[in-house]
């Protein structure tokens, strides 16, 4: 059976309306292990009942907290679901939520390095599709990451310097993508795995800001597939890149 221990940490964050950043102490959450799709419950946090400044206006953080915990098993199925059996797959997601007056997400900003498209479009898609608590005042901002460890360690972090020649073609094949929309990155990260005999596994792009289309996605996978990669030699290797122009 299958261990993933799931790692949640939350730190709500906002700017205030004079421009001044408020700091706010992070609230750290429990681990959480995961057996396939049974889930053990953790522990509640001492959250205080404070209200955090946000740019336009407040928003309770022991609320904002709940939110996230009410969701976390829609979170942990984008995970086991996109895991299957390759336990290797492991990261870190972080969240910017710009927040509507009625408590729905106006813009989600997104950056990984999980490096798994099917997790973090799952995840992202369920991510908008919050509701919080409203904001008195004004809009809200909320930060929020995540993050899950590997089942089995990665003996192996590469990154641009590691795929020698590749890396030239990768690069030159990347910076050509696009999806024929404003919302194209021109700059980005893409995360993915390597695996015995220089096969290509899973991987993820993402901007600091929306999720990339699949058609982006696609043209950035398409790059790899096409690369002539070191073998980590009988085991996996996680590759972290970035382009800009």
């Amino acid at each position: 059976m299958r261990n993933i221990l799931i790692l949640i940490t939350a730190a709500v964050l906002f700017a205030g309306c004079n421009g001044e950043k408020k700091k706010t102490t992070a609230e750290k959450k429990p681990e959480t292990e995961v057996k396939d799709t049974k889930t053990d419950e953790p522990k509640k946090d001492n959250v205080s009942n404070m209200t955090i400044s946000g740019d336009l206006g407040e928003i309770d953080q022991a609320m904002v907290q709940k939110k996230f915990d009410e969701s976390k098993d829609e979170v942990q199925k984008c995970i086991t679901d996109g895991i299957g059996s390759d336990t290797y797959v492991g990261g870190n997601m972080d969240f910017t939520f710009r927040i509507n007056l009625d408590g729905t997400v106006k813009k989600l900003d997104f950056s990984s390095t999980v490096g798994h498209r099917g997790i973090e479009k799952c995840v992202y898609k369920f991510a908008h599709k919050l509701k919080f608590v409203k904001p008195k005042g004004g809009e809200g901002k909320v930060a929020y990451p995540f993050a899950f460890d590997p089942a089995r360690e990665i003996k192996k972090t590469w990154t641009e310097g590691n795929l020698g020649k590749a890396w030239v073609k990768i690069r030159k094949a990347m910076m050509k993508c696009s999806d024929g929309t404003d919302d194209a990155p021109s700059t980005f990260s893409v995360v993915f795995y390597v695996l015995p005999d220089s096969e290509i596994g899973y991987s993820g792009v993402s901007s600091g800001k929306k999720l990339v289309s699949d058609k982006f996605y696609n043209c950035i996978k398409a790059s790899l597939k096409k690369a002539k990669l070191p073998d980590p030699m009988g085991t996996v290797a996680k590759v972290s890149v970035s382009i800009q122009p």
